[in-house]
């Protein structure tokens, strides 16, 4: 019995890492400057828009982010972009990614 349990929790997750789609990765690192000799930015919102959908992240310690999109969402090759704080609601475009 303990055998069959087993063989059907692999099962299980075998196909739950079968029917998982592809997914497109976007990070990056905010600095507080104009270049990457200034301080970067703890706790900042970046939104990362791709092909009209938006998620969000925020910065951890070391100033970085990362968003995952669906891949038939944002497919690679898309063009992306990304903005932090008060530069989203401005319309300002932080980075072309």
């Amino acid at each position: 019995m303990k055998k069959i349990k087993i063989l059907v929790l692999a099962m299980i997750l075998s196909l739950s890492f079968a029917l998982a789609l592809p997914t497109t990765l976007i990070n990056g690192k905010v600095y507080s400057g104009a270049n990457i000799s200034t301080p970067v930015v703890v706790g900042a919102t970046v939104d990362v828009t791709c092909n009209a959908t938006t998620l969000s992240d925020t910065t951890d310690v070391n100033g970085y982010y990362l968003v995952e999109f669906d891949d038939d969402i944002c497919p690679l090759g898309s063009s992306a972009s990304a903005c932090v704080g008060i530069h989203c609601a401005n319309g300002i475009v932080s980075d072309e990614l």
